[in-house]
């Protein structure tokens, strides 16, 4: 494959990426007994456990980490609500999103659904999730290991479905905080099952202690 029909190829999964976004865009999903209560976050805190420039050295940023209340969200159409009448949103106070890319690299991106509490999270998790895991065409389930509360991960092809493609998702439950984590990679760009698993665990991290009073400063590297 040529240069060019790579770059095409990058091109495709970042508007794919975009796409996902505004529409609102395996491991155990199994909530654990005896999962930590996380205090309801702000709009600021929501938006500062996104990954930025910082915390992503050697990629760039596509999409700056915003946050919004869910009624702007939805109004500008950076998320839709999905579940039996649009339960996933029930109780949703603050969501946000950032992405990045890099030569050679998937597209990246990070999503935070801030609940009213726990057990709103906990409730809206099987809806978000039934709703993202469809974006990834012939998913097999991808081991996230012990983080969160609760955590599902499929990979697959991209969504573009192009023999060589692959498209990744992670969902983790942390507190009253839903994240997910998507990958884009067009034929002959890698994007390994690691690269998802650790940005996954790294961002949940930075949802536990914001949820803890922290400033978040987990890394999730080059």
């Amino acid at each position: 494959m040529s240069k060019l029909t790579d770059s095409r190829g990058s091109c495709v999964a970042i508007a794919c990426v975009a796409l996902v976004l505004l529409a609102g865009c395996g491991g155990n999903s199994e909530p654990e007994a005896g999962g930590s209560d996380g205090k309801p976050l702000n709009a600021q805190e929501t938006q500062a456990i996104l990954p930025d420039a910082k915390a992503m050295p050697g990629w760039r940023v596509s999409l700056a980490p915003t946050a919004y209340l869910l009624e702007e969200a939805v109004s500008k159409g950076v998320t839709r609500c999905h579940g039996e009448e649009g339960n996933s949103c029930d109780n949703v106070q603050f969501t946000g999103a950032s992405t990045f890319l890099a030569d050679g690299k998937p597209v990246v991106s990070f999503l935070a659904f801030a609940y009213k509490d726990t057990a709103s999270a906990e409730s809206a998790y099987e809806s978000v999730w039934e709703a993202w895991k469809e974006r990834t065409p012939e998913a097999r389930k991808l081991n996230l290991g012990a983080v969160g509360e609760r955590r599902d991960a499929v990979r697959g092809l991209n969504a573009s479905m192009d023999e060589g493609s692959k498209g990744a998702i992670a969902q983790v439950r942390v507190g009253a905080v839903i994240v997910l984590v998507t990958g884009e990679a067009a034929p002959k760009v890698d994007m390994a099952d690691t690269l998802i698993t650790k940005f996954a665990t790294t961002f949940s991290e930075r949802a536990r202690e914001a949820q803890d009073g922290k400033t978040p400063t987990a890394t999730l590297g080059a």
